[in-house]
């Protein structure tokens, strides 16, 4: 078993007892219930693992690009990468590039 089938399990055992209390031991969720709450977890799971590792590539960026990346709008530096500036970073940092190149003639 899985540890989204474990906790899916768990989850779904502490939510009937939850709402049935005084409902016999005997009576517990059905598997189908259980299996489709194990299918969002490990979707959930995998979401975060998805987010996480877009975000480092973020970071990552933004770490190259330098200060820039850690400044708010305010002038204020941050300890780590605004996230939400990067974009905006790259694109500046490649409209730069654009015109340096055209200015060279290449």
């Amino acid at each position: 078993m899985t540890d989204a089938e474990n906790m899916a399990r768990e989850i779904a055992f502490k939510c009937w007892k939850d709402m049935w209390p005084n409902v016999d031991n005997l009576i517990r969720p059905s598997d189908a219930f259980i299996d489709t709450l194990s299918h969002w977890i490990e979707t959930a799971i995998q979401n975060q693992k998805n987010t996480d590792y877009y975000k480092d590539l973020v970071i990552q960026c933004g770490e190259i690009i330098g200060k820039a990346a850690y400044t708010q709008d305010d002038g204020e530096l941050c300890d780590s990468v605004l996230c939400a500036k990067v974009p905006g970073l790259v694109k500046d940092i490649c409209d730069d590039y654009c015109v340096m190149k055209n200015y060279k003639g290449e």
